[in-house]
């Protein structure tokens, strides 16, 4: 090849490559996977650290006192009720949960408590033979399901 057919011979090819790079570029979003945000809606795989029930009868209140819970949320709201919240209960410095079956309601309720509690932890760094320790505090979250199923009635 004379130089002047390698210089028309580079020009085709990369004229070329840059035809072809945005189908190559459509060709990869089209066939791999794409990134997808999870849902923070799990209460399909939620496996409870614990289960309580209780029997009610019909239209009374129950009430559960949670002590040194931090704080108290409900991941999964009961049905059938009347009234279903998380409370705090100031004179005691605890935290609950109050529920109310609908008017007239009898059969079971179910409810998922989520506790959250900050725990701080200390710890001591000295820095091998250091002899002044530099002190180090974190605080992390400890979460804890209660499940909570409730028989009004019979």
């Amino acid at each position: 090849m004379s130089p002047g057919n390698w210089s028309r011979f580079s020009e085709t090819n990369f004229m070329r490559k840059l035809i072809l790079l945005p189908f190559f570029l459509l060709g990869l979003l089209v066939f791999f996977p794409s990134c997808k945000k999870e849902s923070h809606d799990t209460m399909g795989i939620i496996t409870p650290d614990e289960t309580m029930y209780v029997k009610i009868a019909t239209n009374q209140l129950y009430q559960l006192d949670i002590t040194d819970a931090g704080s108290v949320s409900i991941s999964k709201q009961a049905i059938h009720f009347l009234v279903s919240e998380t409370l705090e209960i100031n004179e005691s410095g605890t935290s609950g949960y109050k529920y109310i079956p609908a008017t007239d309601f009898t059969g079971n309720d179910e409810v998922i408590l989520l506790l959250t509690k900050n725990v701080r932890n200390n710890s001591v760094n000295n820095g091998g033979a250091c002899q002044s320790g530099n002190r180090g505090n974190t605080t992390s979250a400890r979460d804890k399901y209660i499940r909570l199923i409730i028989k009004v009635g019979n």
